[in-house]
């Protein structure tokens, strides 16, 4: 095998690993953070974002026609990712001049948490970063000062912040030249550069002035407010102020903080990384100090971060290119027989971040088992409930469970949103949105708003009991007091979307863990220290509210009967209460374990039904194959507002190959951290077989 093959087959491992330890954090639903939802909003309804991303709104209009644009934007962050990542092995290779360094480097920022979880969702820094490393790449390993400009532009077309990139930037075009700063050579290469960034700038802010100028209502001098961005100037009085030595004392240990969380660098990593840059010169370390510190100053001023994806252009490089500078050291050592002295300090950072990646992967178990970032979730499928049947004019008060996701609300229910800040959207074309309070995207929402809504009988829903005083929720001129919600319908699911095709299944057993003596026939097995209890309340389903005064007429308007046709007359109103005997213990003294019949040779499901109050509950259930525990699932409740108890229901499928006989041994057992652990019923029920397919003329 050729060397070249060598190196091809090491990135191809390399970018294999990649794939595989971002794959647990793609989340195609705009559910995460309140950028990603705003982004598609933005390019299927013509307005503009918080800020002039422009090259990333267009790489939404490329493809929206083409695929579903919140999977379509994860997707973008994922490929220009990894992307990145071998750009960035060849950027540090040029540095170095040695392929493993190059590729050590490489390796370090695949691992690097923040580099990870950006790669998953519909933010705007792994395209971003993409560019920025092409830029780089081009200027270092193809010598193309022109070229790398219209990469750098193009960076800076996607996110202004690039322009923290620049110093970093214009020092290694001054390394690539290779000639004193004042010579012909180098003005030339700063000529070509500049006339490359330029570029893309001019396309894309041209075409954002025409945009403003002919479809947008906004005046002209407004326009430098847009491109100024969001971002908060900094307040220089904190660093020279009186007080200032005690300020930067603060802001050291809280940017140590922010950037050795292990959701962003690590403190391994992060530290092995800084300290690398001492075995270079500083002619090496200096275009990566200019990139990391001007930005962190900047946090410095303003006393706080702004977004752990910023850290992914202007800190995760750093560290990955010191880290990669501390193998190109260990290699010239090791031909001197000298290597075990930088060995020692690559097995301490490799070793603080395995535990690092670890930690930050199991937070990645937890998060894929939030029930309302599933795609059949309650708050999802009452979006879509809401989409199909509601009038169009209907205002939908953002789900408290959706309070962190933006625009989500409107983007899956296509309905005006009232947020729970007490503001409501006020959209027209191409009008920046979450951006300065001059653009007016919003307005308060204040009592006489309801009483003319209800007036005109415009229809007011919402997903939870109480809208108004719920986690997160401030309407600061609304007289609450005067209103209400109202049920008017509810749908036959749990809360993460995992009961669909129980509903078609065959039901075999029943059973209250609580019951004494339980019945011989499931040989129930429980920790002796549980405890028993018998309680009465509402079994958790999505249920579809609509606000009125207390002073309103009883009886629903004719589009809320309408939407109750849509539905059986027994999920019409509240969801009913049931009454149950259960078992609760803490999580470490044991398990829940049960035979329960089954049918030989047919898929099953598993429902647990557990208490909600006090606690999220993670369970997952196994069944005994052969003598062997087998995991068939995951299921969690997470339930933020609404009753402090309720039952929620919890699904596992048992996929027919496991089920060999007509008795079926099951476990319940709390997961991933959680502390307690109760069953109040245990059911199962087979699931019918598929109806045959017609058969084919050929």
């Amino acid at each position: 095998m050729k060397p070249q093959w060598r190196e091809w087959l090491a990135y191809a491992l390399l970018i294999l690993f990649a794939f595989l330890l971002r794959l647990p954090h793609f989340t195609p639903l705009a559910l995460i953070g309140s950028d990603g939802s705003e982004y598609v909003y933005c390019v299927q309804e013509g307005v503009f974002p918080h800020s002039p991303y422009i090259l990333h709104m267009w790489a939404g209009f490329l493809l929206d026609p083409i695929i579903r644009l919140d999977w379509g934007y994860s997707a973008l962050s994922m490929v220009s990712n990894l992307l990145s990542i071998l750009l960035f092995g060849g950027v540090v290779r040029a540095l170095t001049g040695s392929f493993w360094s190059g590729w050590f480097a490489a390796l370090v920022l695949t691992v690097t948490p923040v580099s990870i979880r950006f790669a998953g969702f519909q933010e705007v820094y792994a395209f971003q970063f993409f560019w920025i490393a092409l830029c780089w790449y081009l200027l270092l390993r193809k010598r193309s000062f022109f070229w790398s400009g219209v990469a750098l532009g193009a960076a800076f077309s996607t996110h202004t912040g690039t322009v923290f990139a620049g110093p970093a930037t214009a020092v290694l075009i001054y390394q690539c030249v290779e000639d004193r700063l004042l010579s012909r050579k180098t003005l030339l290469g700063y000529v070509k550069f500049s006339l490359g960034f330029l570029a893309p700038v001019v396309l894309a802010f041209g075409w954002l002035t025409s945009i403003w100028v002919t479809k947008s209502n906004q005046p002209l001098s407004l326009l430098p407010v847009f491109i100024r961005g969001a971002a908060p100037s900094p307040n220089l009085g904190l660093l020279f102020g009186p007080q200032a030595g005690d300020y930067l004392e603060e802001q050291i240990f809280r940017t140590w903080n922010d950037l050795s969380n292990l959701e962003v660098i690590g403190p391994a990593l992060l530290a092995g990384g800084v300290l690398s840059f001492a075995l270079v010169p500083i002619s090496r370390s200096l275009p990566w100090l200019l990139l990391t510190l001007p930005y962190l100053l900047y946090e410095v001023a303003m006393g706080y971060a702004l977004d752990p994806g910023i850290f992914l252009i202007f800190v995760a490089p750093t560290v990955s290119v010191g880290v990669g500078y501390l193998f190109w050291r260990f290699l010239a050592f090791n031909r001197k027989g000298w290597g075990l002295i930088l060995l020692i300090p690559l097995i301490a950072i490799g070793l603080g971040a395995s535990f690092t990646l670890k930690d930050f992967q199991r937070t990645a178990e937890v998060r894929n088992l939030l029930p309302w970032i599933q795609p059949n979730s309650a708050t999802m499928a009452l979006s879509r409930f809401v989409e199909e049947h509601s009038p169009e004019d209907t205002l939908l008060i953002q789900p408290v469970d959706w309070d962190p996701t933006g625009l989500a609300s409107t983007l899956y229910s296509h309905r005006t949103p009232l947020f729970n800040d007490g503001e409501i959207l006020l959209q027209e074309p191409w009008k920046p949105l979450f951006t300065n309070p001059v653009f007016k995207h919003v307005r308060s929402v204040k009592t006489e708003d309801f009483d003319r809504w209800l007036d005109e009988d415009r229809p007011i829903l919402c997903f939870d009991e109480d809208p108004f005083t719920s986690w997160g929720c401030y309407w600061p001129y609304v007289d609450f007091e005067k209103l209400e919600t109202r049920p008017i319908l509810w749908l036959e699911q749990n809360q993460s979307g995992t009961s669909q095709g129980w509903e078609d299944a065959f039901p075999l057993a029943s059973f209250e863990p609580g019951v004494e003596p339980p019945p011989s026939r499931f040989a129930l097995h429980i920790p002796e220290s549980a405890g028993r209890a018998t309680v009465e309340l509402p079994v958790f389903r999505p249920i579809l509210y609509r606000i009125a005064r207390k002073s309103d007429p009883p009886g629903h308007p004719e589009w809320a009967r309408k939407l109750q046709e849509l539905v059986p007359e027994n999920q019409r109103g509240d969801v009913p209460k049931i009454r149950l005997m259960g078992v609760g213990f803490e999580a470490k003294e044991g398990a829940i374990e049960a035979t329960v019949p089954t049918l030989a040779g047919k898929a099953h499901i598993l429902r647990l039904t557990v208490n909600s109050h006090g606690a999220d509950y993670i369970v997952e259930c196994q069944v005994k194959n052969h003598g062997r525990w087998i995991s068939v699932g995951r299921d969690m409740e997470k339930i933020v507002t609404g009753p402090p108890m309720q039952f929620a229901d919890l699904y596992f499928k048992v996929p027919k190959e496991l089920v060999e006989s007509s008795v079926l041994e099951i476990r319940f057992r709390a997961i991933l951290g959680t502390e307690r652990m109760n069953a109040y019923r245990v059911s199962v029920a087979a699931v019918p077989p598929d109806p045959p397919h017609p058969p084919v003329d050929y």
